[in-house]
């Protein structure tokens, strides 16, 4: 899928556009989900040997028989070769392998053995020479001391969590494409559909993105694990220049301005209309720019991931009950503005502040019965996941308008579908 062409490599492309109609109302709808709760990333992992495992294992297994009979000292693991570790925590006795910044003095006992921030592989100054593990033992009245260089490897991916309850969603993606897995995090009643494979991302993920490029700031990470791919296809690259290079890559994403704009949307628009719309905050958008950005399949896409139909009463008095439609943002506010423009929405943009974690988003809801009976046509047919099943008794109770006693009933029946949790066939293989 790889060819060279002049000290770079090139992307291999399939070709979307002979694949059947059907099938670009699921690309349009992929990305759309995709803007909403998908992700490309790029890791650095410690690369665990097979072999070194093994070997640990079997050295556990023979202290543990030895300690039974004669008092030894456990074995401590720590760090050097970064200007060395001058102390070691009791805590960190046995856990594994930690990376330290150039110079560091000791260890942190919470910091060794926990979950590795995406950040700490960049702590150590460029030019440092690579960490490494020293095994220390004392047994029997003699001493051993052996040094292991850490070994990495660099990880690209996409992926998409959304809610166990939309696990249906997760499952059309992986029969449409024909590759990725799919898996449950523990911590939480999430689940992620995952492609780490860079063969498949080149195959499948990078033509469909190309062809349909992202309108929010997810573009941008899209790019920059491009980028990363041909520097790791590039054999003419020693690991050296391509280490300085992904690194480079990486941190790269920290001076990227929230604000800036995908090309799609000067593509469309104009250099000189973005010009005006950023300096009246996207306002003066109008429905046929809007339209070019923001099609149906989607939208339906990104509904799946951040939107929501309910019915509220709007007065307990008198019982009157509402449609309501709700969107979601966290980064790009000017997407929402693109949706509120695409579908007429008087309502403006609110940025909301959750008090508990700190973090914040923004929201565009309506309860506008022009509105919600045009959502009702845009995306009849276009939902795919659980929210296709939310969507079709939201648009049947369209037609009970006025009626309170049955808006309640269907009003209950939504709320006990979002509470439902299915138990999930975890896929484990790797993709």
């Amino acid at each position: 899928m790889v060819q060279s062409t002049n000290n770079t490599y090139k992307l291999g492309e399939v070709n979307t556009k002979s694949r059947k109609g059907s099938d670009s109302s699921f690309f349009e709808w992929f990305v759309g989900i995709t803007e909403g709760d998908g992700s490309f990333f790029i890791e650095r992992q410690i690369l665990k040997q097979k072999r070194e495992q093994n070997i640990k294992k079997e050295a556990k297994v023979k202290r543990k028989k030895e300690c039974e009979s004669t008092e030894l000292l456990p074995p401590t693991v720590f760090h050097s070769s970064l200007q060395g570790a001058k102390s070691l925590s009791p805590k960190g006795i046995g856990a594994k392998p930690w990376a330290l910044a150039q110079g560091a003095k000791s260890l942190s006992p919470k910091g060794i053995g926990a979950k590795q921030k995406k950040d700490s592989f960049f702590s150590a100054q460029q030019g440092a020479t690579a960490p490494s593990v020293i095994v220390f033992h004392k047994q029997n009245g003699s001493t051993s001391l052996t040094e292991r260089a850490l070994h990495f490897k660099w990880v690209l991916g996409f992926q998409i969590a959304l809610s166990s309850y939309n696990y249906r969603a997760l499952a059309y993606i992986k029969t449409q494409l024909g590759i990725g897995t799919i898996g449950s995090d523990s911590s939480s009643n999430m689940i992620q559909y995952r492609i780490r494979n860079r063969g498949h991302l080149s195959s499948h993920i990078f033509p469909i993105f190309d062809r349909f490029p992202m309108i929010s700031a997810k573009h941008f990470d899209f790019l920059r694990v491009k980028e990363a791919y041909k520097v790791l296809e590039n054999h003419l690259l020693d690991s050296n220049e391509k280490e300085a290079q992904l690194v480079q890559i990486y941190q790269s994403k920290k001076s990227q301005d929230p604000k800036n704009l995908p090309p799609v949307w000067e593509k469309y628009l104009g250099k000189s209309r973005i010009k005006e719309l950023k300096d009246d905050q996207f306002s003066s958008l109008r429905y046929d720019e809007a339209c070019k950005l923001i099609t149906p399949y989607w939208l339906s896409g990104f509904t799946e991931a951040d939107g929501s139909f309910y019915i509220v009463c709007k007065n307990r008095h008198n019982q009157r009950f509402c449609h309501g439609y709700g969107i979601t943002q966290k980064n790009s506010p000017f997407v929402l503005k693109a949706i509120r423009a695409r579908l007429r929405i008087k309502q403006q943009i609110k940025h909301r502040v959750i008090p508990k974690s700190g973090s914040s988003f923004w929201s565009l809801d309506t309860t506008n019965n022009r509105v919600t009976q045009s959502i009702s046509k845009l995306l009849c047919g276009k939902i795919r996941g659980m929210k296709a099943v939310e969507f079709r008794i939201w648009q049947s109770a369209l037609n009970h308008k006025g009626d309170s006693e049955r808006l309640a009933k269907i009003q209950a029946q939504m709320r006990k579908l979002r509470s439902y949790r299915m138990l999930l066939p975890i896929h484990t293989e790797k993709s």
